[in-house]
């Protein structure tokens, strides 16, 4: 028996038969003929093929779900893999934030190249926020890249004020790397869109970073400018008097300072402080004495009244005075090794090593810890330009230990390298000098108290590599820019006046032979013969003229001299200096690096490659050489 195939969009209601989930039915289309009828039903086979597909969908759906589950930092849920065509923008921002928290965790685990890649991808889609944006810069600043973590902070402004949290994060990264104009440039920016009343705290608070910033970068009567120009209330008193005292206008200091508000106790304070300063710049000791006593009252129970009494008084020349207010600062305070070092610190600053000597003694009567005392001894007797009985402290000052050991040591060959070349021990102490500043990220308070330091001991073409440096590393400082023009000045003044230039020679070889001679001696492994002839090129007067070209060559050979002679310091040293960020020199870098780990040194090598990683932090060979050997520096170990 032949059935034939219908098709009809109902089922039972349309042909009665014996019909199956509604899809398909046999039924009797003759007569005395059982189920010789075949009938298919099309809204069936619609709904069917409806239902197959949503529980494909669903089933995508919930794949796709555990697929993100096994990401322990997705923010992804079900309904956005349901609902993924509707929701991408959704599930993109997610993304971001799944990758800021990774990165962020890299930071803490101290992943730094990780990080670097997992913050930025982050940010890339989710550029809003802050927090990363700020943990991102400041792994720039870490490896010497100021420029790029200022340009990152400041692509997150927009033409809405973005809040003081936001501003003050960018003021504070600014003001480390001597950026001032851009602290002005940015509060002038927003200070017209805080007009309104509501918002005169951050209005006060903003014109207060403008003129500190102007005060900062010498900029005085701009300071003075934007004071007079302000709106009544905008300007604290504070403000008027310092630009005035800046402006060596200790007078007409005074003059507002006795029309000033005192109806708090805060106001009362402010103008006794300011009070004691400007008297002493007036020179009119007996009304300062006056106002100390004043200010002492207004808080005895506070220390720092009384630290600036010392400092005042000592600045002030009185000798007297200032070991009374001292013996009553330890007589009052002396309890706590707080205090001390609260005293100690702006008398260092100030170089009065008398008072300091007392400070620091009174100290170890009491049995606290003398190194914090010993440091800033050390600074004080350098700010003197007493370099023996600095450099005498500095021998005595006992290494630290746990989480202030690196912070110390640091401190520590900071300041034997500045005395090497302050005292001019040897032609080599000014580089080793700046080989150590560059090795790591310090801020331009050290560069300015090295190069204060240099100029004090008439040592001006050490401070003008210095400068050199710190004008690479703060490009945006106007600190380092005045400072290398008055030590270029200085140093054209001091160049004898010649009568016609002769050329001379220098007694080291034309580059093709020296070149030649020094491969020669590296392939025979005569180290010693390579670092006779490396130092006699450096120490060459004049120096040959393909000196500055051939530079990088030198550098790299210095290298190897270093790694065959096992000096391991110099070693390193000299790849903070030869790994500058140039593309050709990463490639030469990551060649030795590899051929030092073929030869067994996994550890040296991946400190070589670490140094790489400094300079160029998006290096993709570099990344991968410290992936491929983080494993065999671990089972090495």
């Amino acid at each position: 028996m032949t059935r034939r195939i219908k098709f009809v969009w109902g089922s039972s209601q349309v042909i009665r038969g014996r019909w199956f989930l509604g899809l398909f039915g046999f039924y009797d289309r003759r007569d005395g003929c059982r189920e010789d009828g075949l009938a298919i039903s099309l809204r069936g086979l619609a709904l069917w093929l409806g239902a197959a597909a949503a529980a494909g969908y669903l089933g995508c759906a919930t794949a796709l779900f555990w697929f993100w589950q096994r990401d322990p930092y997705s923010l992804r849920t079900f309904s956005d893999a349901a609902f993924y065509p509707l929701r991408r923008g959704v599930i993109r921002d997610k993304n971001g934030l799944a990758l800021l928290a990774r990165g962020t965790d890299a930071l803490r685990e101290k992943k730094w190249a990780d990080a670097l890649t997992l913050l930025r991808q982050g940010l890339a889609l989710h550029p809003n926020n802050w927090r990363a944006r700020l943990m991102l810069a400041q792994i720039y600043v870490a490896t010497n890249q100021r420029t790029l973590a200022m340009r990152l902070m400041q692509e997150g402004l927009t033409g809405e004020y973005p809040g003081r949290s936001c501003l003050a994060a960018i003021f504070a990264m600014a003001e480390q790397g001597g950026d001032f104009n851009t602290v002005v440039q940015t509060a002038r920016r927003y200070l017209p869109l805080l007009a309104h009343d509501k918002a005169g705290p951050d209005r006060r608070w903003l014109q207060a970073r403008e003129v500190a910033a102007l005060l900062a970068a010498g900029r005085i009567a701009d300071a003075q400018a934007r004071v007079e120009s302000a709106p009544p209330g905008d300007v604290s008193v504070e403000q008027r008097v310092l630009v005035l005292l800046e402006a060596k206008h200790s007078a007409e200091a005074l003059r507002v300072l006795a029309d000033a508000p005192r109806s708090s106790e805060a106001e009362r304070a402010v103008v006794a402080r300011l009070s004691v300063r400007a008297l002493r710049e007036a020179g009119r000791f007996e009304e300062m004495e006056r106002a100390v006593r004043a200010m002492h009252a207004l808080a005895p129970a506070e220390p720092s009244p009384l630290v600036y009494a010392v400092v005042q008084q000592a600045l002030a020349g009185r000798e007297e005075a200032a070991r009374a207010a001292l013996d009553d600062y330890l007589f009052r305070f002396g309890g706590s090794p707080d205090n001390l070092t609260l005293l100690a610190a702006p008398l260092a600053e100030i170089g009065h090593t008398g008072l300091l000597e007392r400070c620091a003694a009174a100290a170890a009567e009491r049995g606290y810890l003398p190194a914090p005392f010993a440091t800033l001894r050390v600074e004080a007797h350098v700010h003197r330009g007493e370099w023996p009985a600095a450099r005498r402290l500095l021998a005595d000052l006992t290494p630290a230990s746990g989480g202030a050991a690196a912070p110390r040591q640091a401190w520590c060959g900071w300041m034997e390298r500045l005395l090497d070349a302050a005292e001019g021990r040897g032609s080599a102490s000014p580089l080793a000098l700046v080989d150590f500043l560059r090795s790591r990220p310090w801020p331009v308070k050290v560069f300015q108290s090295t190069v204060a330091t240099l100029r004090r001991a008439d040592q001006v073409e050490a401070a003008r590599d210095v400068l050199g440096l710190a004008r690479a590393t703060f490009p945006a400082s106007a600190w380092a820019e005045a400072q290398a023009a008055e030590v270029a000045r200085v140093i054209a003044a001091r160049a004898p006046v010649r009568a016609a230039p002769v050329a001379a020679r220098s007694g080291v070889p034309a580059a093709r032979i020296f070149f030649h001679l020094l491969d020669e001696a590296l392939v025979r492994q005569q180290w010693g013969t390579a670092n006779e002839m490396l130092r006699e090129v450096r120490m060459a007067q004049p120096e040959p003229g393909w000196l500055p070209a051939r530079d990088g060559e030198l550098r790299l050979a210095e290298m190897r001299v270093a790694r065959g002679r096992g000096e391991r310091t110099r070693l390193f040293a000299a790849a903070r200096v030869f790994a500058n960020g140039d593309a050709a020199r990463v490639r030469q870098m990551l060649d030795f690096a590899r051929e030092v780990q073929a030869q067994g040194d996994t550890e040296e090598a991946t400190a070589l490659v670490a140094i790489v990683l400094q300079r160029s932090p998006e290096d993709r060979s570099a990344r991968k050489l410290m992936t491929d050997w983080q494993p065999l520096l671990a089972a090495a170990r």
